[in-house]
């Protein structure tokens, strides 16, 4: 790495960072990402490798419940972001996942609206899978005919892409939230496609929030249940990420 330009050294670092995160590697990822920002953030004309990183970077600080921090990202991403529609539309996703994943359920609705409506992502397969996201959040909140309308748009987009995660988390969705009670063998099928497509950080998000609906159920055996697979799934997630390094 010695013989070529700072900036390719930093690319190749951003870009190994990134794989990193899609195989749930995020501690390793986020050095080599935090060594392409250090390197990016000293050149103008990579303001959108800039904003690339520090998306990264929150988007790891917030899955590892580190929510201030992430936080604080955001809010500086959304502003580097805001000469590039569809990129800031990709940070206002990100920023709806992150306020989701504290409960912020009427933030994270808004946020979501938002990314659906700037730049051109509703025309996109992104879009599909934020208008996913707010048709979870509207069962979620009980507005069960506006979610069901969407759900029923965005899991027959996603079968015709064969988009397995989406299509799992569609079926567990609906699982949780379209029944007067848990329909539990939809539940199990969603979370099967999961293993199947070894999506174990995808199946440990999903178990957890499984495990929460449980629990307002006062199902407390069931939720005990899927807390536990929740935590398992992190070990082989581990595994996993190591085999494919």
């Amino acid at each position: 790495m010695n013989k070529v330009n700072r900036y390719e050294q930093a690319e190749f670092y951003y870009r190994f960072g990134a794989s990193l995160y899609r195989i749930d590697q995020n501690i390793i990822a986020m050095n080599y990402i935090n060594e392409a920002y250090e390197i990016f953030k000293t050149s103008d004309n990579h303001q959108r490798r800039r904003t690339n990183c520090l998306v990264l970077m929150a988007c790891i600080q917030s899955e590892a419940k580190s929510f201030h921090k992430a936080s604080q990202l955001f809010e500086h991403t959304l502003e580097l972001s805001a000469p590039y529609p569809y990129m800031n539309s990709l940070v206002l996703r990100n920023r709806g996942l992150h306020e989701y994943r504290q409960g912020f359920y009427e933030v994270a609705k808004h946020s979501f609206y938002d990314a659906l409506h700037t730049g051109n992502q509703s025309q996109t397969i992104v879009g599909e899978k934020t208008k996913y996201n707010l048709a979870n959040i509207y069962l979620k909140l009980g507005d069960i005919e506006k979610g069901l309308l969407l759900l029923n748009e965005v899991e027959q987009e996603f079968r015709s892409c064969d988009l397995n995660e989406y299509i799992g988390r569609c079926m567990v969705t609906r699982g949780l939230y379209a029944f007067e009670d848990i329909n539990i063998d939809l539940v199990d099928k969603g979370i099967e496609v999961f293993d199947q497509n070894n999506l174990y950080f995808q199946k440990g998000e999903v178990t957890e929030e499984v495990s929460n609906r449980f629990n307002d159920k006062k199902a407390y055996d069931q939720a005990l249940k899927f807390m536990e697979i929740s935590k398992n799934t992190s070990i082989e997630q581990t595994y996993m990420g190591i085999v494919n390094i």
